[in-house]
């Protein structure tokens, strides 16, 4: 992991002149206003929603988006032939994304609920949630090498992400809700206002860690398969 110091400084670098710091300051923004024009009452519901939604949609978003202008630029193709793994590569988008992923969610939060929530559940939910979204956002991306082709399947994709919010708003009753990916984060985000017990809680973060590690293998042999042994690029 030598190289990822200097690859987090490329990324944070890439991340401002994509525009993504400024759109993520859009969205604070916009969220902060809709949720301060709720009720009390509901605003916890409301706030887990926003918060579960927003993370699923926009980190896929996000690495896609970059991962989509890294290739159109060579610069994918240039740390293919630099002595770069992959590891560095995705610990580097990983922890540059989800580090900004915290810090607008900690900013919707405070701002819109004020400080009376659980920092420690709310950390605990937000963290993994962004990791898995970007792992699946690297998953789905990895074969295509223009917007206009990926964007077809974006919504399969985040479909997958958001899919516990059947059983949050009580629309689906299923123990098959438990495979989705992202349950758990639902679960520790809820609980960030008080909707979760200890022993729920504690089983959600052993259900993130294994889908975490199920994602990881399943993007790195992508990413192997459709931009490494293409010299940085892709298929579609």
């Amino acid at each position: 992991m030598k190289h990822l110091p200097a690859l987090l400084k490329m990324d944070f670098r890439l991340q401002v002149r994509y525009g993504f710091l400024y759109a993520a300051l859009f969205v604070v923004l916009v969220w902060v206003s809709l949720m301060r024009a709720l009720p009390r009452e509901v605003l916890g519901a409301a706030v887990t929603f926003l918060v579960f939604a927003d993370l699923g949609a926009v980190g896929l978003a996000f690495i896609a988006g970059q991962v989509l202008f890294e290739k159109g630029e060579r610069t994918l193709y240039a740390m293919m032939i630099a002595p770069v793994t992959f590891a560095e590569y995705l610990a580097s988008k990983l922890l540059s994304l989800t580090a900004l992923a915290w810090v607008i969610t900690i900013m919707v939060v405070t701002a819109s609920y004020g400080p009376g929530y659980n920092l420690f559940m709310l950390t605990a939910g937000t963290i993994p949630m962004s990791v898995i979204s970007l792992l699946v956002g690297l998953i789905a991306v990895s074969p295509y090498t223009s917007v206009s082709n990926f964007i077809v399947v974006i919504p399969l994709y985040v479909f997958v992400l958001v899919l516990p919010l059947l059983e949050y708003f009580g629309w689906v009753r299923s123990p098959l809700m438990y495979l989705a990916p992202t349950r758990g984060s639902l679960v520790l985000l809820r609980g960030a206002f008080g909707g979760a017990a200890g022993w729920e809680a504690a089983g959600a973060v052993v259900h993130q860690a294994v889908w975490i590690a199920v994602l990881l293998y399943l993007a790195s042999a992508r990413f192997e398969r459709y931009v490494i042994a293409r010299g940085g690029g892709g298929a579609i």
